[in-house]
């Protein structure tokens, strides 16, 4: 990605978007839960929501509301691609820096934690109670109201 459109990006999901570690029911799951991390943001301009899908992939979901309120377009994205966009517009983070930090740990975890040929492996203690921790601060610092900066 360029460094002006990781810059834009950067700036789109500093204001519009949203970083999560989503957390999804898996009662086989040791936990419980199985946690992914998720770049996301809205916006009710299709062109502008547009342009996140083309410069770091990802899928568009469209929200059609009552008048007179917009239609509501979504941006996600999921999987392998969130570290590598992260990696691209961690230096023009701002209010969100502190969400990509934890996202970034939570996605080396997980690579670190792969064991090959398998791809549902136990987690250890140490890793559950890591991805336990980041969704419970991710949480807190994603709440309304928050403000991430002084």
């Amino acid at each position: 990605m360029r460094d002006i459109d990781a810059s834009w990006l950067a700036c789109f999901v500093d204001g519009e978007g949203s970083l999560m570690l989503v957390r999804d029911v898996r009662p086989r799951n040791q936990g419980g839960y199985h946690y992914s991390p998720v770049i996301s943001a809205s916006n009710t301009c299709l062109d502008l929501v547009e342009h996140c899908v083309e410069l770091a992939g990802g899928y568009l979901v469209r929200v059609s509301r009552l008048p007179p309120k917009k239609t509501a377009y979504y941006w996600r994205l999921k999987g392998r691609a969130v570290a590598r966009t992260l990696e691209a517009i961690y230096p023009y983070l701002i209010a969100k820096r502190q969400q990509a930090d934890i996202l970034l740990a939570v996605r080396r975890d997980m690579v670190n934690g792969c064991r090959p040929g398998r791809r549902s492996t136990r987690l250890t203690m140490k890793e559950l109670h890591f991805r336990q921790t980041a969704y419970w601060i991710m949480k807190a610092l994603n709440a309304r109201g928050h403000s991430s900066t002084p």
